[in-house]
């Protein structure tokens, strides 16, 4: 880890300042998933339309065999 960020003096201090440095304006690293997540939300929600599409789809073919 040294080599990658030198001045951390542990892996804890690593992965804090890898947080800090994606986002800045988080005050913890779970304020920084939560911003993560929002921001991903829509996407989620799009892939559960696009496989209930999916379904349906397939199960309107299964029904015309």
């Amino acid at each position: 880890m040294n080599a990658l960020c030198p001045f951390a003096s542990s892996e804890l201090d690593w992965r804090q300042q890898a947080v800090n440095a994606l986002c800045p304006f988080a005050s913890s690293e779970l304020d920084w998933r939560q911003q993560a997540v929002n921001a991903l939300g829509p996407l989620a929600v799009a892939e559960s339309d696009i496989r209930a599409l999916q379904t349906a789809r397939a199960d309107r073919a299964d029904s015309d065999d």
